[in-house]
């Protein structure tokens, strides 16, 4: 089986298991109408209400709750500083 597949199975598997409808990251840009890299960006920095990453055998996946498609869009360009919370980089446990 490739990546791809089992990556999809076992997100398929876990979406079961809500009742809540719930897609991928690339639906979720596709739903959005934005570049599949921006979707990521607002996952990334937690803009979408109700996105969980989650564990797979191969890899993480997006969860994204079909009312995130309700979201306000974030502005353009950068966050002012004063707004950019610390967060631990991926991979790497607290001392």
């Amino acid at each position: 089986m490739s990546l791809r597949l089992v990556t999809e199975v076992c997100m398929i598997w876990n979406m079961s298991k809500k009742q809540a409808r719930v897609m991928t990251a690339k639906q979720f840009a596709e739903q959005m109408k934005v570049n599949y890299r921006t979707a990521l960006n607002w996952l990334e920095a937690s803009l979408v209400p109700g996105a969980e990453r989650k564990p797979s055998p191969v890899g993480e996946y997006w969860e994204i709750p079909d009312t995130a498609l309700k979201m306000e869009r974030p502005k353009r360009g950068p966050v002012p500083k004063g707004q950019i919370e610390a967060k631990p980089k991926r991979g790497r446990k607290a001392a």
